[in-house]
């Protein structure tokens, strides 16, 4: 007995083009909300650049206006993908007859892309400013992460948890610190207007220091919680009202 085939064998039908701009109307329109925010930044800034601060300041605005909109594009292809059925469907959607509008569609939209990459590349102090702000995140991310993983992995007690939040986050600082002072502690930290797209060592030496930089500072600020938890959950106990005794 032949099994049923997949969706991504099956022939893609055909994308009505008008009907689905007409459908995510809303999503079309943010997306040209925040390109007009940024054609409102370059019109409205004396100068973009990245000399001095008030010029960064305006330069930022612009590429995460840009960059929003890029989003949102991808946004607007995820929803074309669920309307083709699958990503592979709509890939090969491009090449009916019947869409040509469709195709045409991705061809505009690629030139743009193109376009809105160029222009942010310009202004490479940016780039790199939000990709260390990122990195800042991320670092605490995934402390939390890790401490929300081994929470519930433990029962549902102040006094089994609070333990093991301090040693984590006790074991983690430590050996952030023991990365910081051992590895990175010599090592030249290049400012954003020093670092270049072309010499991806100096940056990946700044994404290193701020993402164990930002490890080791939440890290610390567990322990501190998990000190400062000790009479709060105490005198919850002593009142009775501890939210450890009805958890649901």
């Amino acid at each position: 007995m032949s099994k049923p085939k997949q969706t991504d064998d099956l022939d893609p039908r055909s994308v009505d083009l008008a009907k689905f701009i007409q459908d995510r109307s809303a999503l079309l329109v943010v997306m040209g909300v925040f390109a007009a925010v940024a054609v409102y930044i370059t019109q409205a800034a004396p100068t973009i650049g990245t000399s001095t601060n008030p010029e960064l300041m305006y330069a930022i605005g612009f590429v995460s206006a840009l960059g929003m909109t890029l989003l949102l594009l991808y946004l607007v292809y995820k929803e074309l993908a669920v309307e083709a059925g699958s990503w592979h469907n709509l890939h090969r959607a491009h090449y009916r007859l019947d869409n040509l509008r469709l195709a045409l569609f991705s061809l505009f939209n690629a030139m743009l892309v193109l376009s809105i990459s160029f222009l942010i590349t310009r202004y490479e102090p940016v780039i790199f400013i939000l990709v260390l702000v990122a990195t800042l995140f991320a670092g605490g991310g995934i402390v939390l992460r890790l401490l929300y993983y081994v929470g519930g992995l433990l029962p549902e007690s102040a006094w089994a948890r609070i333990p093991a939040i301090f040693t984590l986050s006790l074991v983690t600082m430590l050996i952030s610190t023991f990365v910081i002072t051992e590895y990175l502690a010599g090592i030249e930290i290049s400012t954003i207007h020093e670092m270049s797209l072309t010499e991806p060592v100096p940056v990946a030496i700044g994404v290193a220091y701020i993402l164990v930089i930002s490890i080791r500072s939440v890290a610390a600020l567990g322990v501190l919680a998990s000190f400062a938890s000790i009479p709060l959950v105490a005198f919850d106990k002593i009142r009775g009202t501890s939210p450890y005794d009805n958890p649901e």
